[in-house]
């Protein structure tokens, strides 16, 4: 693949160069950032490079991506009067309502340009009229009459307030991933081991040992070396077949792989460092707070998560076993399913036997994982995630491994949901965890109903 500079040929209009590009940079990160942290998508909007966006979106770009000053793709569209690309990116269903640092939303730059078409698809997209800016403008008040009137009948049909919404500042946040992706380049995978600084160890993970490091002297990373280290040359390439599959994947709701070390014995994963750490640590910590809104939001955003998973084609799809070790809380309060669990079946194809099997599902202890239904066994997953998050109560903490896969799997145990846990988060849990796998609901039958709970 040859070395392009992908943002200054979406501004110079080499689209024909760009798409070759983008359709040879298969299983990469497409969201890179420019000095100004735009996107590949913010250029190719705000150009108007359709063909760049059509294909970039394919690669899963980030529709809600910011730059520095807090501007979406979808800002650039509307403010441009794109209408084509506008549609592009709505049916990718992005927020609507995103502020920039000065408080307009998409839908303010639609009725300050007077774009009446466009304003009115966006009211009908969930876009608030009454959403103040910093300076108390609601896209109501930069309407014109006509525009505003059909704006009013359409909100007030949504159910929507017409009183305005005050603004609240915002601090666009460029996460520690973007900001090494980028640093990176959009070509290189590969860390020398020998530049990740002062490693400090956080424990064991399932594969192997995981280590806080510095990297470029400022940033705070996680490498997560594999015990196994004496792997064949046709196993280091399906290492690097896998990594960069999983470095590809791109969610708000997924804690992205930077890249690898491919120098044993120093063979291992690179991803960011959170020191808020695992969910795990949150909902089991008794000192700290925790409210059922944030619960919520927890239990919404991983289901988002698995649910972008799961809508990926094999061999894209990871294998997971999903835990509450594996998923992260990040500066912005958001959970984050980490993509440097995944297993590395290929490559490191003995399963682990010291596994924990609080969360495995019942025919995930007596069954090869080829013969599982991993969408399913996933929901089960979730579903003791969802007792973690909502009982904040340790899993057969009474037992050992061997008892729980056994009792799980022949005598159907499962946690005891404590009365305190509000009765639609009991049934919703006992939906998610029943025996039998086809009865149990796939994660976008899930979403709607926490999302009516926020």
């Amino acid at each position: 693949m040859a070395t392009i500079e992908p943002h200054d040929e979406i501004i110079n209009g080499e689209e024909a160069k760009v798409l070759k590009w983008i359709e040879s940079y298969s299983n990469g990160n497409v969201d890179i950032l420019d000095v100004h942290n735009f996107t590949l998508l913010h250029w190719a909007v705000r150009k108007h490079r359709v063909a760049t966006v059509a294909a970039l979106i394919a690669k899963k770009a980030n529709v809600n991506a910011v730059n520095e000053i807090g501007d979406t793709p979808l800002h650039y569209a509307i403010a441009e009067g794109h209408l084509d690309v506008v549609q592009m990116l709505l049916a990718c269903q992005p927020n609507v309502n995103v502020p920039n640092k000065h408080g307009n939303t998409p839908l303010h730059y639609a009725t300050f340009w007077r774009f009446n078409d466009l304003a009115v698809l966006l009211v009908e997209r969930g876009a608030l009229v009454a959403q103040s800016n910093k300076y108390g403008e609601t896209p109501l008040t930069r309407a014109g009459k006509q525009l505003g009137d059909a704006m009013k009948s359409l909100a007030m049909s949504a159910g929507q307030t017409l009183d305005p919404i005050p603004f609240k500042v915002t601090k666009v946040v460029v996460s520690t991933s973007k900001q090494v992706l980028s640093a990176l380049g959009p070509a290189k995978f590969e860390f020398d081991w020998r530049l990740l600084e002062q490693p400090s160890s956080l424990g064991q993970g399932h594969l192997g040992e995981v280590a806080r490091v510095r990297w470029n002297t400022k940033h705070e990373l996680v490498l997560k070396t594999f015990h196994d280290q004496n792997v064949t040359k046709l196993q280091l390439n399906d290492f690097f077949a896998e990594a960069q599959v999983l470095r590809g994947l791109n969610h708000e709701n997924l804690l992205p792989l930077l890249g690898y070390v491919a120098f044993a014995p120093h063979l291992g994963l690179v991803s960011e460092f959170l020191p808020d750490g695992s969910l795990y640590k949150q909902v089991h910590d008794t000192s700290k707070s925790i409210d059922t809104q944030t619960q919520v939001q927890w239990a919404l955003g991983i289901a988002n998560a698995l649910n972008y998973l799961h809508g990926l084609t094999p061999p894209g799809m990871p294998y997971f076993d999903l835990t509450s070790h594996s998923i992260f809380i990040d500066k912005e309060n958001v959970a984050r399913v980490n993509v440097a669990d995944s297993e590395f079946r290929r490559t490191f194809e003995k399963r682990l036997q010291l596994f924990k099997p609080h969360w495995i599902a019942p025919e995930g202890n007596v069954l090869k994982a080829e013969s599982t239904d991993r969408k399913k066994a996933d929901m089960y997953s979730f579903a003791i995630v969802m007792y973690e998050i909502f009982a904040r109560r340790l899993v057969y903490d009474n037992m050992n491994a061997m008892q729980i896969g056994m009792k799980v799997a022949l005598e159907q145990l499962r946690p005891v949901i404590p009365e305190s846990v509000p009765r639609h988060f009991q049934q919703l849990i006992s939906i998610c965890w029943q025996e039998s796998p086809e009865k149990r609901p796939a994660f976008d039958q899930v979403i709607p109903i926490l999302q009516r709970c926020l």
